[in-house]
């Protein structure tokens, strides 16, 4: 419900972090939909991006933070109480130049409005946590230290379920997970792959830089990326609606190049929603190949063919069917090349997908691995 005392900020915060918090829904997904159809000033948009990732990505420690000022487990709270609770003291703890009244006014506003009966609590344990004086980053440490093992404090430290930090740690040492845990947590920028075929890197690059300034660089990593560090709405952007740029991770570049085919080459993707790879295989080969993209999903599928006809590609041909038993006719012939990218559990782009750490459980890692 949304409320006139209320900043655009963090009443979006709120809607998309509950959405998140009640059905589970994907944070990406939430904030779409909760922006869909509304006029947001940017600033308010980027706030409330932060507000929402931020929380989501530092759970554990702000749980952590807020334990020893509530008189109930955090675990039992009402929905409302405890997503209000944590979107706030992330402001209070993690991000400067926010006014401690004005997060703790506007949060008790939202609970009034949303959960009447639960406004007192969090006042009373939001206040609290305020009037401590003593630093956040010392208030965290000293729950680290309480922690009953180095892998639970870790988790504390950095927002980590507990097996995580244990699965990384015997994989790779303590050390690299130290690293690893640290660098997930570092700020995700936005990557775009240039669509070779419609323009080229350098041109495209001297026409965003009266646009995007100093926040637009040269991919390290892939001759056909560029690395953003502004911020930006990608489906409003001119270049992404004419089909000069697709949204990927730069590391995600690196692969459809692996094929080294032809042309005229045949080739099957296997897993092929929602069709990055799909499309630069594409425009590798100038357009002029064969691929037939394989997914088990229909709805994904039609992403991926929005994807080539947003980017001019004509040369890929979908089938729904699961890659396990495919039909008839895609299993037949020869292909130059196969792409299969399997289902796994996104745990390499944490940066990025930050709720991915608290829906994942070993039992899907292992499921993952047995398909």
């Amino acid at each position: 419900m949304m409320t006139a005392k209320v900043s655009k900020a963090r009443t979006l915060a709120y809607q998309v972090l509950s959405k998140v918090e009640q059905s589970g829904a994907f944070t990406n997904l939430a904030l779409q939909q909760v922006l869909r159809g509304k006029k947001v000033e940017p600033r308010d948009k980027a706030l409330a991006t932060e507000i929402i990732y931020g929380t989501i990505q530092r759970r554990r420690s702000l749980d952590a933070l807020l334990q020893p000022y509530s008189s109930r487990s955090l675990s039992a709270l009402d929905g409302t109480a405890r997503t209000l609770l944590r979107m706030t003291v992330y402001q209070l703890g993690f991000l400067d130049k926010v006014p401690a009244y004005a997060a703790i006014h506007e949060a008790v506003e939202l609970c009034k409005s949303n959960r009447p009966s639960a406004a007192g609590f969090v006042n009373g344990v939001l206040r609290a946590f305020s009037r401590d004086s003593k630093p956040v980053p010392q208030r965290l440490e000293e729950a680290v230290a309480a922690a009953p093992s180095w892998a639970d404090g870790l988790g504390i430290l950095h927002s980590y379920p507990t097996w995580l930090v244990e699965t990384l740690a015997k994989a790779y040492g303590e050390d690299r997970t130290v690293s690893m845990l640290a660098a997930s947590n570092d700020r995700s920028h936005l990557s775009v792959r240039v669509n070779h075929l419609r323009t080229d890197r350098t041109t495209l690059l001297r026409q965003l830089s009266d646009e995007l300034q100093d926040s637009v660089f040269p991919s390290q990593l892939s001759q056909d990326g560029l690395r953003l560090t502004k911020g930006l709405d990608v489906e409003a952007w001119k270049p992404y609606q004419q089909g000069l740029v697709t949204v990927q991770d730069e590391a995600a570049m690196l692969i459809a190049p692996l094929l080294q085919v032809g042309e005229h080459a045949e080739i099957l993707d296997m897993c092929a929603a929602p069709g990055t790879k799909t499309t630069h295989i594409a425009e590798l080969q100038e357009d002029k190949g064969w691929i037939t993209a394989v997914d088990i999903h229909q709805h994904k599928l039609d992403l991926l063919e929005g994807a080539s006809q947003r980017l001019g590609l004509h040369s890929i041909h979908t089938v729904a069917a699961d890659a396990r038993a495919l039909p008839q006719g895609v299993s037949g012939p020869a292909y130059d090349a196969i792409l299969l990218d399997a289902p796994c559990s996104g745990l390499g782009v944490l940066r990025h997908r930050p709720d991915i750490r608290w829906k994942r459980t070993p039992e899907d890692v292992l499921s993952l691995h047995n398909l």
